[in-house]
């Protein structure tokens, strides 16, 4: 499977960190909404090449304040390699 994005709905007052494992490594990227005090939805748009079977997510704040995440819904594309 192929990640293409990743919306996370909670409340966070700096933006939510969204860490993504697989076979390569670990890749971080950042939500779009820079803060929140009631639940919003935030896109975190994640990198091109990230495709495995399997998949780890992690969430943090960098700035240490608190965050609570409510949903999170992965956009998962099909690759277009064959097997």
């Amino acid at each position: 499977k192929r990640l293409d994005g990743m919306l996370v709905a909670g409340t966070s007052a700096a933006p939510i960190r969204v860490a993504v494992t697989d076979e390569q490594g670990t890749f971080t990227y950042d939500t779009h909404l820079a803060s929140a005090a009631t639940q919003r939805n935030n896109r975190a748009q994640l990198g091109r090449g990230l495709a495995a079977s399997y998949f780890r997510f992690g969430f943090s704040n960098p700035a240490g304040d608190d965050f609570s995440v409510d949903e999170v819904r992965v956009q998962v594309g099909e690759t277009k390699r064959s097997r």
